[in-house]
């Protein structure tokens, strides 16, 4: 089994937010340091899965979506002590 997934957000309880050291950036369609819309799965110490998503743009009012770095910390928040960014942060061209 294998997923396309990044950046690594906490591994083994500590937050890692691997954008840097993944090479993630803007030109990648992560936009790592800007609010967009983010989902990521995690793990809990006592093996609940965790599946997270979250709005962005403003197609509901007042929700902007997250950076990876608040990402990781509100799944840390959940118990999160492995967790990662599935997809978000890339602006979609109609």
């Amino acid at each position: 089994m294998g997923i396309g997934a990044g950046p690594i957000l906490i591994k083994d309880g500590t937050i890692r937010n691997s954008w840097v050291e993944e090479l993630l950036d803007v030109a990648s369609g992560i936009n790592p340091q800007t609010c967009q819309p983010r989902s990521a799965v995690g793990i809990t110490q006592d093996g609940k899965l965790i599946l997270f998503v979250c709005e962005g743009r403003e197609q509901t009012p007042d929700i902007s979506g997250m950076t990876p770095a608040q990402l990781a910390r509100l799944m840390k928040s959940f118990g999160c002590v492995d967790a990662l960014n599935l997809d978000g942060g890339v602006r979609a061209v109609c």
